[in-house]
């Protein structure tokens, strides 16, 4: 039963990610402030983001959450001394590397009762973790859901177009566009 309801309330968030989605392509094509290429490339950065919705299927996958907590022992105090090392170290080898867009364990929050837009990889992101309480319910009416988890999502898009979002083209470089 979880599942199924998981799979459910999944399902609700990108049909509604995907008409607002659609919503706010219409609203690009008539505002009068923005000139014709300045339009399409706002159109394309839409166009190109990518949801990550839930969890990443690896973190149910206990061989790969094992692999990366590898290091980490169990006594409290070595514990966070550990963590805060591997979590340094984790950081220290992703520089010089090529960023990986999708990456699993970017969008492993999914206790966080909170959305993201990420400005590098040009996603949003809704983790288990609002998909539930005063967002989302499946007993509850389906314009609810649609007012509460909706605004998070319109509100999740417009960052990729606001004063710190325009400063990223569509495949996350700092470009002025």
């Amino acid at each position: 039963m979880l599942e199924a309801l998981e799979f459910e309330i999944i399902l609700a968030s990108l049909h509604y990610h995907l008409y607002i989605h659609k919503e706010f392509l219409t609203i690009l094509d008539e505002v009068d402030w923005m000139d014709a290429n300045t339009t399409q490339r706002a159109r394309e950065k839409a166009n190109a983001i990518v949801s990550y919705i839930g969890y990443p299927d690896e973190l149910l996958n206990n061989s790969k959450v094992g692999e990366l907590y590898t290091n980490v022992q169990r006594s409290y105090f070595t514990n966070v001394q550990n963590l805060r090392k591997w979590s340094t170290d984790f950081a220290f080898n992703k520089l010089r590397k090529p960023n990986l867009k999708g990456e699993w364990t970017k969008h492993a929050r999914a206790a966080v009762v909170n959305a993201y837009y990420n400005a590098l990889e040009n996603s949003i992101e809704f983790p288990a973790g609002i998909l539930q309480g005063s967002f989302f319910s499946k007993d509850r009416p389906n314009y609810l859901n649609f007012g509460a988890i909706g605004f998070v999502i319109g509100h999740e898009i417009t960052h990729g177009f606001d004063d710190r979002g325009r400063q990223f083209d569509k495949d996350g470089n700092n470009k002025n566009w």
